[in-house]
């Protein structure tokens, strides 16, 4: 209970006997008063009368300490249970948190929310376009190998500029116009130019990164865990969901470099992708430190340290 308001409880409890005594005496007709000393059955009746009202009094103390007492009581007995149900929900939410970020898997970004098979799947299509634009006659695409790529991508991210470059709104009744234009053959000159403007605006991600994201999401919005816990898994979701971003930035950053790294169809066949892994892991941010930090946090919050000490 809150202590001021449990001093006024107390101090009216107190008061209220002398105020009951004092509005009994006012209500009293007054009495005539003589020069003749007091009887002896006068004397006995102001006795009486003083004992009635420290009775009252004690009486009234009493009672207010009581149900001052009973109220605090009951408060313990209703709202210990549901405290008690609160924290076995929260210690089972605990205990899942813990289990999903110290799996090694989760542990590292990159296995944990399979960004490394996501830049290796958005890269090999990025060096499609590129086999496409420049070496059309003399490389051809496997198709097949490009339907398996396309079961593992579940989903994508765009870029603000991809939507207003491609998306249209579409008007409620209008007829649609024929734009329909020959496809034009453009020279050496422009198809460098045309990939030197390239960026990759629409990042894909797999199926095990959209559960694993997921799961996140769902512990952050469980209705039992502390806002403390609750903001730093929304700032874990926010830092991967970065680093899901940062494949298209670099894959845009690298693409004018392919030029020159791969000028004929020879060394694009042969074309190792690990330098691009390696460009993206430098800037990349690892999550390690974040998972560390709510193990942390709720090491804390639970106070296991001076459990174990007792």
């Amino acid at each position: 209970m809150n202590p001021n308001r449990l001093a006024f409880l107390i101090l009216f409890f107190v008061l209220l006997p002398f105020l009951v005594v004092t509005n009994v005496q006012a209500e009293q007709p007054a009495t005539i008063t003589s020069s003749q000393p007091a009887t002896s059955s006068t004397v006995i009746e102001r006795s009486i009368s003083f004992i009635k009202d420290i009775a009252n009094i004690f009486f009234f103390f009493v009672l207010g300490i009581i149900g001052i007492l009973s109220y605090i009581q009951a408060k313990k007995t209703v709202f210990t249970p549901l405290k008690a149900e609160t924290f076995k929900l929260q210690l089972k939410v605990f205990q899942d948190i813990l289990m999903f970020f110290q799996d090694p898997e989760n542990i590292d970004a990159d296995k944990g929310f399979d960004l490394n098979n996501i830049l290796y799947l958005n890269a090999r299509v990025m060096m499609d376009q590129y086999i496409a634009l420049f070496f059309e006659n003399e490389i051809e695409i496997n198709e097949e190998r490009q339907k398996e790529r396309l079961k593992e991508m579940v989903g994508c991210i765009v870029t603000k500029e991809f939507m207003e470059k491609y998306v249209e709104r579409i008007e409620y009744a209008t007829k649609p116009e024929n734009n329909f234009q020959p496809e034009e053959v453009l020279s050496t000159s422009e198809i460098m130019s045309e990939w030197q403007n390239y960026k990759y605006e629409m990042v894909h991600y797999t199926k095990k990164y959209k559960e694993k994201l997921e799961k996140i999401s769902v512990f952050s919005s469980s209705p039992v865990i502390p806002k403390k816990l609750k903001d730093k898994l929304i700032e874990i979701e926010y830092k991967v969901h970065g680093n899901l971003s940062l494949v298209g930035e670099v894959l845009t950053d690298i693409s004018s470099e392919l030029i020159e790294k791969y000028p004929n169809a020879e060394t694009i066949t042969k074309a190792d992708l690990t330098w691009i892994w390696n460009r993206y892991n430098a800037k990349r941010e690892s999550i390690t430190k974040y998972s560390e930090d709510i193990a942390e946090f709720i090491r804390s919050y639970l106070q296991v340290d001076d459990l174990l000490k007792n």
